[in-house]
């Protein structure tokens, strides 16, 4: 797929995916969803989530958001075409529309993708999960889908290919506003998840220090 035709100029977008599992990793979204566009840190007011979707045909869990009148996540508003591409990745979730007062600037360094963003036309969706199945010994959460995540969280705010303290406090903030942490397993040596993110060793170590700060260590770990 050609990501010039699948995904014109961002600057014509009308519509921004709220990503906030593995759509946060920059290198996913442009293998998998081929999207090459920039994406601005968000806060986003009145979903929880949790690690609650059930992937049946991979034996994984992903995470998921539900409606939670108080509660908040943070995510990265993405400019998107809604293609089959998308359409396949998110295929157990429903598409919901989010209104603009649910979405803030969270450390924003792109105020000219945050004025379409905050433009009345922008259509802001969100992945809702179908179904809530909480992680399992036969369906577990995957160090490698972990790793897609934070890694997007860290690079964010990457500079001269370093990693920034604001990326760790992202990374931080993902997994404090995420529930659910039971059956981590192990899977780097064997990733499971299919459109895991690249990331270094040094990021290796950051997300394993910060999963151990809450006390969450995946299985099979030393």
């Amino acid at each position: 797929m050609n990501s010039k035709n699948s995904h014109p100029n961002w600057k014509q977008a009308n519509n921004f995916l709220l990503g906030y599992g593995s759509l946060l990793s920059a290198d996913s979204r442009l293998q998998f969803s081929d999207n090459p566009h920039p994406a601005i840190c968000v806060r986003v007011k009145g979903f929880q989530r949790g690690w609650i979707t059930r992937a049946f045909h991979e034996h994984q869990t992903y995470v998921g958001v539900v409606p939670s009148q108080n509660s908040e996540i943070n995510a990265h508003c993405v400019p998107i075409t809604i293609n089959p591409s998308l359409q396949q990745r998110e295929q157990d979730y429903r598409f919901v529309e989010v209104e603009h007062q649910q979405v803030l600037p969270n450390g924003c360094r792109n105020s000219e993708l945050w004025h379409h963003v905050e433009h009345p036309r922008a259509k802001l969706w969100i992945c809702e999960s179908l179904k809530n199945y909480p992680a399992s010994d036969e369906f577990p959460i995957h160090q490698s889908y972990v790793d897609t995540c934070l890694s997007g969280c860290l690079n964010h705010y990457q500079q001269d290919k370093e990693i920034h303290h604001d990326g760790v406090a992202e990374a931080r903030r993902f997994i404090t506003t995420t529930a659910g942490w039971q059956c981590l397993l192990n899977d780097r040596d064997s990733v499971k998840y299919p459109r895991a993110g690249k990331l270094s060793s040094q990021e290796q170590g950051i997300i394993d220090e910060l999963l151990n700060e809450f006390g969450y260590k995946s299985i099979g770990q030393s």
